[in-house]
């Protein structure tokens, strides 16, 4: 999984937190039982002077019986101090350590694997950081329907789509890119946030950005040196390393040499990294060279399977249905 350094040391020290909030709602548990049950603390030393004998019989010896008659009186003991906590009202667990999540004990590593709790919170920083955490919740393949396709327009969305899942199984043992290109409102967007979300669930960085946000973010970093660092949300190192960059409406945003410089940089450099890109336009491959230059399209052509999308605008068919 590939989460910001910033984020994942967020994450850590979230888990600190937890364990520093525990442990000192431990220590008032503990003196709250020592004041209702003086006794309860004689028998916790009485358990640790016992267990320091019990490592010196197994360290440098002894008979079997002598062990365990030790064994048996700290198991008697640990009885009774449950029986005590009853007796007073506590729940008999009432001294136990408390955790967030008791399968990594709010560490979030169980060995040296990452726990189940660690790697959600890592997808849930993935989304945040992805810039379309909200729209994935209606759009993703589970909402995808053909109704809105005439028949030979299902067709090839059909096949589409089957590209679409074969990008997503294939992701981690296959490098490739994806320009999905065609009529306005006719599924590129929708079909691309199903990926995303496929891609985020599984644990893969993934950025989503319109041409105009990506280029008017990079200008920033670039040439705004006293722009406050909360209106930029990734570094170019960020853009060229995340697993997944999806480069949204390409064409519509105010194009100028610095965006061509940049984009034909962004496209080099994650060829060079083999770190997949989806770019999704308006526009005919043809009409990008006339944009971005020949050496730019040059590069989506020759490393970008690509896909017309035809039909209808789905967001006016459903306005009118």
């Amino acid at each position: 999984m590939t989460v910001s350094a910033l984020k994942y040391e967020e994450i850590m020290r979230g888990y600190n937190d937890r364990r520093l909030l525990n442990t000192r709602l431990m220590n008032e548990r503990r003196q709250e039982v020592y004041s209702s049950i003086p006794e309860y603390r004689e028998i916790e030393d009485a358990i640790s002077e016992l267990s320091v004998k019990r490592a010196r019989f197994l360290i440098f010896g002894s008979s079997s019986d002598s062990e365990a008659s030790v064994s048996e009186q700290i198991s008697q003991l640990r009885t009774k101090k449950a029986q005590l906590l009853e007796a007073a009202g506590f729940s008999s667990d009432y001294m136990e350590m408390v955790y967030d999540c008791a399968d990594c004990q709010d560490t979030g590593f169980i060995g040296n694997d990452r726990c189940h709790c660690l790697k959600r919170r890592i997808i849930d920083a993935l989304y945040e950081q992805s810039h379309i955490k909200s729209v994935l919740e209606k759009e993703n393949f589970t909402f995808f329907t053909y109704k809105y396709y005439n028949e030979t327009e299902k067709m090839q969305m059909e096949k589409i789509v089957a590209a679409a899942h074969a990008f997503v199984d294939n992701f981690d043992t296959t490098f490739s890119n994806l320009l999905f290109f065609g009529n306005v409102g006719c599924g590129k967007t929708f079909l691309t946030n199903c990926i995303a979300k496929e891609l985020l669930d599984s644990g893969h960085s993934v950025i989503y950005l319109t041409a105009h946000q990506i280029f008017e973010m990079l200008a920033k970093i670039t040439f705004d040196k006293e722009s406050d660092e909360s209106d930029i949300s990734f570094s170019y190192d960020d853009i060229y390393e995340c697993d997944l960059l999806v480069i949204d409406d390409l064409g519509s945003e105010l194009t100028n040499s610095f965006v061509i410089s940049r984009f034909f940089t962004i496209l080099n450099e994650r060829l060079q990294r083999e770190h997949s890109t989806i770019i999704s336009t308006n526009l005919e491959p043809q009409k990008l060279v006339d944009t971005y230059t020949e050496r730019s399209v040059s590069r989506i052509l020759g490393s970008y399977n690509l896909y017309p999308f035809t039909g209808r605008d789905i967001r006016q068919l459903k306005r009118t249905i």
